[in-house]
């Protein structure tokens, strides 16, 4: 069984708080549409959205901690970094991430899959998990597609999603650490925030994620991503005139169906 972690933003951090509630609803609605109903979501939160999905394997969970300040935590040399913000929102993110896969383990779930709250999934990943659970340590996402929601365009990224993106690892039970939640340290909570070292991390200490054989993940381009992915298609140049050009994919109905897009 799997359990898909959903951290949620907190109101204090929006900058549009309808419409992250509104892209949480559709996420949310793409993870409950899989296959194999055998899974469960919880939704890590300080502040309920304003639109609230339903499902029978879907919970909601308020976080029983406050959200931490970039002058709450106690490595100080994270004061000093260029982005003082992507370092709140990562321990925030990360600490939820860890809250929710923590009572995901305790309540049975065998592999845990964090999800942000504005991407959409393949409706294939539980089922896939299932029939291939004899590989015991997981799996990541490479490719992927990223859909321009203003210019209403779908490129495809058919490698390197799990760099850009933390929808993209699929953890064992046994491998996720457990951590202590009073602590405000900075890399306490990084192991899935940090989801572009996951893959070589574990590596290094024997365990090997493989990768998904099929585009597995939509990472939705908006103005409040965290990684500025909107600016950086957005940048007039040859390479993302070719990217957008060879890699655009329509919208067909069977991918609108898989994802619900």
């Amino acid at each position: 069984m799997i359990g898909f972690i959903v951290p949620f933003r907190p109101i204090q951090n929006s900058k549009d708080w309808e419409n992250d509630s509104a892209l949480l609803a559709k996420t949310l609605k793409s993870i409950c549409n899989q296959t194999s109903p055998d899974f469960k979501v919880y939704v890590v939160y300080h502040d309920l959205p304003t639109k609230q999905f339903s499902h029978p394997s879907l919970k909601y969970i308020a976080f029983p901690y406050p959200f931490c300040t970039i002058d709450m935590l106690t490595d100080k040399s994270a004061q000093q970094t260029q982005d003082v913000t992507m370092s709140v929102n990562a321990f925030d993110q990360g600490k939820k991430v860890l809250y929710g896969a923590t009572i995901a383990i305790h309540e049975g779930c065998d592999y845990i899959m964090s999800v942000d709250s504005d991407d959409l999934i393949s409706n294939k990943i539980v089922e896939f998990v299932n029939k291939n659970n004899d590989h015991k340590d997981g799996w990541f996402v490479s490719k992927g597609y990223i859909y321009m929601a203003k210019e209403n365009l779908l490129v495809r990224k058919p490698s390197e999603m799990n760099t850009i993106n933390g929808s993209t690892n699929i953890i064992a039970a046994k491998d996720v650490p457990k951590v202590d939640f009073k602590t405000n340290r900075v890399d306490a909570f990084s192991f899935f925030a940090a989801h572009g070292y996951l893959y070589h991390r574990l590596k290094e200490i024997g365990i090997h994620l493989q990768p998904l054989p099929f585009y597995a993940i939509i990472y939705v381009a908006h103005v409040s991503n965290w990684s500025r992915v909107t600016e950086s298609y957005k940048v007039f140049s040859l390479r993302n005139f070719l990217i957008k050009t060879l890699r655009y994919q329509p919208k067909f109905a069977h991918i609108r169906k898989e994802f619900g897009l």
